[in-house]
């Protein structure tokens, strides 16, 4: 008698299984997952108000988290985004928490806002704006500043106009301002967004 032994793999990101459309934000809420953060208001322009959410499975401290949008209608709300590649975990903060800092709805964008370090002190936002069908990363701010003395940097990309800007401070608080041209020309939807490899975008 012959024995077939399978073995089955999967992503973490089968971990979650949200519904594709759902009646009210108490159907995110379940058992098996906690919401870190949601917000509602009319990100896509049409009239209508949509959810944006980030999930993380209940009693997993490092698990992967999940940012979930749903674009309102008439009477339901569709899943659109569903990323388990978009948010930091808990510990990858230095000493400072966790550093998934929330949700902000500014002027109908998107934007996540993370902050961690030690002795140097960082800050990340990327801000998304929704565009033809999808919602896109237009711009990502990065502060690394000591937390003793004036020195560190600041970075600003503009996705829209393809501009960064870097200003470099010094312990004298002396200050030096660069700019340069992007390269890359095609926006990444929200959707493909993938925190850990954010340098690609930075080109």
């Amino acid at each position: 008698m012959k024995t077939t032994v399978l073995f089955i793999t999967f992503s973490i990101s089968n971990l979650f299984s949200f519904p594709d459309a759902i009646v009210s934000t108490n159907e995110l809420i379940s058992q098996d997952y906690s919401i870190l953060d949601l917000q509602m208001a009319d990100i896509d322009s049409n009239g209508t108000i949509d959810i944006i959410a980030v999930a993380q499975i209940k009693n997993e401290i490092n698990e992967k988290r999940c940012l979930l949008l749903y674009t309102g209608t008439d009477n339901y709300y569709l899943k659109k985004v569903e990323n388990s590649n978009a948010i930091h975990l808990s510990d990858e903060d230095g000493m400072l928490g966790d550093p998934f800092r929330g949700i902000k709805i500014t002027n109908g964008s998107i934007v996540l806002s993370f902050y961690g370090g030690s002795y140097w002190r960082w800050a990340l936002s990327f801000q998304f704006r929704f565009k033809e069908d999808n919602w896109y990363l237009i711009r990502y701010d990065l502060n690394n500043l000591s937390s003793v003395n004036s020195e560190g940097f600041e970075e600003s990309y503009d996705f829209l106009s393809k501009k960064m800007k870097r200003i470099d401070t010094d312990k004298n608080k002396k200050r030096k301002e660069i700019w340069r041209s992007l390269e890359n020309k095609k926006l990444v939807s929200i959707s493909d967004f993938d925190i850990y490899n954010k340098g690609k975008y930075l080109k």
